[in-house]
């Protein structure tokens, strides 16, 4: 990725990139300065890529408008009331959260999580995972990232993403294809949204330090594949450099 220097309002900056996917620029401040803000970065005029390298296509389809939602979600009074998650911008976004999906079907587990609650579903507003990622490798954009989704335990105005790996992965390790495409998906937002890798978890992780709840999702402890994802991740986040 083609890093240039940019003399902003407080001093030096590296712009990392212009970021096509998310409309937006992605700065690393020098010597520990403050990142730019929205007004700092209109106020420079910053309204089209600098020149050099493209930025590489986000690696998953948007298939935003696939699953079912529901518009009346009964899951919860709050949810009732505001009519669907917590609405947040891509600044608020501070984390990952990998997830398994127990299923092989995004269909039908939306169909469920959507269906109202007074129907036997769980009456959430949409399914709980921004992004699918099925067992041959394939990478699906489900949900808008401006969704705050419940799903990792860390509450209502929830700032992670949600990665759901399609399978049942406490029981058995990712297919490599599987493995190399959410470590693809997981280093673009990193990149996209300015995330440390300290702050990509799994599910079991977020869980227990957000509410002390246990679980074993996404299953890489139990089936030994923590370290797999993790080296995977630093691969695709090489690459990008």
């Amino acid at each position: 990725m083609e890093l240039e220097d940019f003399e902003g309002p407080e001093g030096g900056y590296v712009v990392a990139a212009w970021i096509a996917a998310a409309g937006r620029w992605v700065f690393r401040p020098v010597m520990g300065g403050p990142l730019l803000t929205d007004n700092e970065i209109k106020t420079l005029g910053l309204d089209a890529p600098l020149a050099g390298e493209p930025d590489p296509l986000p690696p998953w389809t948007d298939a935003r408008t696939v699953l079912p939602v529901n518009k009346t979600p009964d899951g919860s009074a709050l949810l009732a009331q505001r009519g669907g998650w917590w609405k947040r911008t891509l600044a608020d976004i501070d984390g990952i959260t990998i997830h398994h999906t127990l299923s092989h079907n995004p269909q039908a587990t939306a169909t469920y999580i959507t269906k109202p609650k007074a129907q036997g579903g769980k009456g959430l507003p949409t399914t709980e995972y921004h992004f699918w990622i099925t067992a041959e490798g394939e990478a699906l954009y489900h949900v808008d990232l401006t969704e705050g989704m419940w799903h990792d335990h860390c509450g209502d105005r929830n700032t992670h993403v949600s990665i759901g790996m399609a399978g049942s992965l406490h029981t058995a390790k990712p297919p490599a294809a599987q493995l190399a495409a959410v470590a693809r998906v997981v280093a673009y937002l990193m990149q996209m949204l300015d995330i440390d890798v300290v702050n990509v978890a799994g599910h079991k992780d977020w869980a227990y330090k957000c509410s002390k709840v246990s679980t074993v999702c996404p299953g890489w402890d139990n089936a030994g594949w923590r370290t797999d994802f993790y080296t995977a991740l630093d691969v695709e986040l090489k690459r990008l450099m």
